[in-house]
């Protein structure tokens, strides 16, 4: 009987085939890692700047910490639009940086396309507008986003565009601050707006807001029923109670007087190092590993609300001082 021969051609060169297609999924998936890290550390340092020192170091840390998996779904599509707001991001940062003159038409175009795609999509700021008009008392006022600001990232490494930590808004010549994580409004003054300086040598503003300033209430006593109502009506726009707080009256300037609430049962303790003029002799003192003398301090800070009320008692500034107070 005859033995039959066993052909491994079609096996081996499926096998070979096998591999290729493996080693060429290998270097697509890590081009799309490098594609990736490269966005992400634009977003941090300026484009033109080269690849090497802080720069290198967060591209190599991005690098080393993206798993395989994150590079295969930035590969096969499912983080693509990620990769590509990171990118455009950077360029617009790269723009701002080449025109920094905040009225020329780049910077403007630029500024505004980075505000857009950095910022929550419209459905999810509704509800900071409808706070805002509440708080105007104005249901039909139009309210532009104008910005938010971010949080840096773990370790002080850069920005995290992903996270807005307040966000910008404005009407009726007014400036509002709003916490994104709750739509809290936890600031606001006047608006942003420009001056100059005539040919007179006298200086012109922009349009500001009226203030009423009619001598209602002009002594400490009489302005403090006022600033609680003020609070009370606003409670559920500003996330605070005064009720559990510790109300205080500042003092008075011009036409202004200055009122606070401290919450002393929710202390907040850091400790940090101080560095530099420190007594050698204290037995706390040591040196740090550049050789300055150092100490450590514990500061204790507590949650706090300012307002400036006119003495016709309309509110000029409310200032929630507390509403980050971890990250301080």
């Amino acid at each position: 009987m005859k033995k039959r021969k066993i052909c491994l051609l079609p096996f081996l060169g499926g096998l070979l085939v096998i591999l290729i297609l493996l080693f060429v999924g290998v270097l697509q998936v890590k081009g799309a890692r490098e594609r990736y890290c490269l966005a992400q550390t634009h977003l941090q340092f300026p484009i033109d700047v080269p690849m090497d020192g802080d720069k290198w170091d967060f591209f190599s840390s991005c690098y080393n910490q993206l798993t395989l998996s994150d590079a295969g779904k930035i590969f096969l599509g499912s983080r693509r639009q990620e990769l590509s707001e990171a990118k455009r991001i950077a360029e617009l940062n790269a723009v701002m940086t080449k025109y920094p003159n905040k009225d020329s038409q780049q910077y403007k175009a630029a500024r505004e396309e980075f505000c857009v795609l950095t910022g929550r999509p419209a459905e999810e700021r509704e509800q900071a507008v409808a706070n805002i008009r509440q708080y105007l008392g104005m249901t039909d006022i139009p309210v532009d986003f104008i910005c938010s600001r971010f949080n840096t990232l773990p370790g002080d490494t850069g920005t995290d565009y992903n996270n807005p930590a307040i966000e910008h808004y404005e009407a009726a010549l007014f400036g509002f601050q709003v916490d994104p994580k709750t739509n809290y409004i936890v600031e606001v003054g006047e608006a942003e707006r420009r001056w100059g300086t005539n040919e007179d040598g006298t200086r012109w503003f922009e349009n500001m807001p009226k203030y009423d300033n009619t001598p209602r209430y002009t002594t400490p006593e009489s302005i403090k029923p006022v600033a609680e109502a003020f609070m009370t009506k606003n409670q559920d726009i500003f996330g605070v109670d005064i009720s559990q707080m510790t109300y205080e009256y500042r003092g008075s300037k011009i036409e202004n007087h200055f009122v606070k609430w401290t919450d002393y049962n929710s202390p907040h303790t850091k400790e940090h190092e101080m560095c530099g003029d420190v007594d050698r002799d204290n037995e706390a003192a040591y040196q740090n590993d550049k050789g300055a003398w150092c100490i450590k301090q514990t500061d204790t800070l507590y949650p706090t609300v300012f307002l400036t009320i006119t003495q016709g008692g309309q509110v000029a500034v409310y200032d929630n001082d507390g509403f980050e107070i971890d990250k301080l």
